[in-house]
């Protein structure tokens, strides 16, 4: 009898606590719907600029409520030539789009994601001749994670002991690295530690990040956290000349009274980890000489993007990379492999958008839409984030339709066209201009349409869902199409022949139309 109550007293509190739990994320789902609850919502410039020695990072105020409601942040580097932004992590998962930047075929784009393990120690390397192995003029990216090996080697390993003898034979050892190129998005899941290098001689990188700062992997808070473990606050950051801002055509004032203020009322911007260690615990940890260890915990006041000395960095690669980037091509990539650990080490981190054979969506004299999402890119089932990059053509229209299941976070990348969004309450929130350079959120369930410019617009979108659905209200497989005739001549007291037409002039064509004018030839 006893042990009767004792199993039913622990089902009731097991029921007690699910239904907490329950009240509690039901709670945190309506607040966000109520900071959804938008009257107007326009293209966003970023407000705050860092300008560094090497380049600058812009920042969106993620305190706008078009920001608060879906939950994420963005940022925009730009990486002068030959420049380095400095190693850091983020609390929360992030989207990288490549907007800016030389190709692969003759590009100086190295960009690396990094994670320290205390498990895996390298091994010195013999003596070999790896000329061959030190890429330049190429982009690569690498993705590595706790336990994972250090596999990229010039050539045997040898002793832990031989490392540290350290002669005119010690050669580098890190982990995986991957090629990337101009329209390549890159998936980078929290707490990787990750570099980024631009050795382009003429040409300048730029990157647009959006993160998810209300992943379930963050567990801190709602703000954007980049933790860097090298560089600091740069001198005299907001009296350095346009020239250092990597940004042609920039006007003094863009980025309004933040830049002027300074960081007063504000969170500091750049949060380093080393200076804040114990000097004589972070010697002992690295085993170095403790004057070593001050060297650098010293605040670098160079900023998170630097200049590279002397000849710019050089990146050991293996051997047979190309080999086996071109039989991924052509067999398809790996089968994922058990285990979260050992799928960061095999998991393919990024994949390029700009591809017009690829393309989901495709009108020959409307545009074309290409997605990024867990199918195509398995690790964002772990971001649950995903990617879309949109073209139309002159004066071409994007569909009325709303995202089922994510927000959209979407960035003009080229060109200028009409956006209206249509509220939940069911008010016009937006109809503006808007062109290259502005972010512009979407909610989910909010409807909208765009219309191109005469020159056309591109935007890259990102979604807060790694397989996001998309209802369109015409075309093919559209809501429309898919009612009865009857039911649309009576919903809209039209006649039966307006309701044909409502429902077949666009049955063949999905999202994207042409101008009225191309129709019949499209």
């Amino acid at each position: 009898m006893a042990h009767t109550k004792s199993i039913l007293t622990f089902v009731l509190l097991s029921l007690l606590v699910c239904a907490f739990a329950d009240r509690r994320q039901s709670q945190r789902r309506l607040s966000d719907a109520q900071q959804c609850r938008m009257n107007r919502i326009s293209g966003i410039r970023p407000t705050r600029v860092i300008r560094s020695e090497g380049g600058i990072t812009e920042l969106w105020d993620e305190d706008r409520d078009e920001f608060q409601c879906a939950g994420v942040a963005a940022t925009r580097n730009t990486l002068n030539p030959n420049s380095l932004y400095l190693p850091s992590f983020s609390s929360a998962p992030q989207i990288v789009y490549i907007e800016r930047g030389p190709f692969v075929s003759h590009s100086s784009l190295y960009i690396y994601i990094y994670i320290f393990s205390l498990e895996t120690c390298p091994k010195k390397s013999k003596q070999a001749n790896i000329a061959s192995l030190f890429l330049t003029g190429r982009g690569i990216i690498g993705l590595s994670a706790p336990g994972c090996s250090e596999s990229f080697h010039s050539g045997e390993s040898g002793s832990i002991q031989h490392r540290k003898i350290r002669g005119q034979g010690f050669r580098d050892q890190h982990q995986k690295v991957q090629r990337i190129e101009r329209g390549d998005v890159i998936a980078i899941p929290p707490g990787i530690t990750h570099w980024c290098y631009n050795d382009d001689n003429s040409e300048e990188l730029v990157a647009f990040t959006v993160t998810d700062v209300t992943s379930d992997y963050n567990q801190l808070d709602t703000k954007q956290r980049q933790f860097f473990i090298a560089g600091g606050q740069p001198r005299g950051q907001r009296k350095q000349g346009e020239g250092e801002r990597g940004q042609k055509g920039r006007q003094e004032g863009e980025y309004g009274e933040e830049e002027q203020r300074g960081e007063q009322g504000k969170e500091k911007l750049i949060q380093t980890i080393l200076p804040q260690i114990d000097t004589r615990f972070l010697a002992e940890a690295l085993d170095i000489p403790i004057e070593l260890a001050q060297k650098i915990q010293r605040e670098d006041e160079r900023g998170i993007i630097i200049k590279v000395e002397k000849e710019g960095l050089r990146i050991l690669s293996p051997e047979g990379e190309e080999r086996e980037e071109e039989r991924e091509r052509e067999t398809g990539p790996r089968a994922n492999v058990i285990g979260v650990g050992e799928r960061y080490c095999n998991a393919k981190i990024r994949q390029n958008i700009e591809s017009l054979r690829e393309a989901d969506i495709y009108s020959r004299h409307g545009g074309h839409l290409k997605t990024i999402n867990r199918r195509n890119l398995p690790i964002l089932d772990i971001l649950d984030m995903s990617a879309a990059k949109v073209t139309l053509y002159s004066d071409a229209i994007l569909a009325p339709h709303w995202s089922i299941n994510a927000h959209t976070i979407a960035y003009i990348t080229r060109g200028e066209g009409q956006i209206q969004i249509i509220g939940t309450n069911g008010q016009k929130v937006m109809d503006d201009r808007v062109r290259q350079g502005d972010v512009i959120i979407v909610p989910q369930f909010f409807t909208s349409m765009c219309k191109a410019g005469s020159q056309g617009i591109e935007w890259i979108a990102i979604k807060t869902s790694d397989l996001p659905m998309n209802s369109p209200l015409v075309g093919y497989t559209s809501a429309i199409k898919g009612m009865p005739i009857e039911v649309l001549t009576n919903a809209y007291r039209i006649s039966n022949q307006q309701a044909q037409d409502i429902k077949y002039n666009r049955e063949d064509q999905i999202m994207i139309f042409p101008s009225s004018s191309r129709s019949a030839s499209s």
